[in-house]
């Protein structure tokens, strides 16, 4: 989370060429990291893109299956 918070607090903005896989492959938690994210922008003051969200979502999911808990679609509102 600290390289993407410095990215978006200092305006870098990166292309993320795994986000239409993260989008198509990992619906569900690109689903929820995009609903949680506005904390994010909250401290950084401005929006989160499609492909940072990404980034992040990579992360959750790696947190998630290493901690073994799965997100089904009916789980995500």
């Amino acid at each position: 989370m600290k390289p993407a918070y410095y990215r978006l607090k200092y305006g870098l903005h990166l292309q993320n060429e795994l986000t239409q896989s993260v989008k198509a492959n990992y619906h569900d938690i690109f689903t929820l990291t995009k609903k949680v994210v506005h904390h994010v922008e909250n401290v950084v003051g401005q929006s989160v893109s499609d492909d940072e969200i990404a980034y992040i979502a990579m992360h959750f999911g790696g947190w998630l299956d290493r901690e073994g808990v799965s997100v089904h679609s009916h789980q995500v509102k």
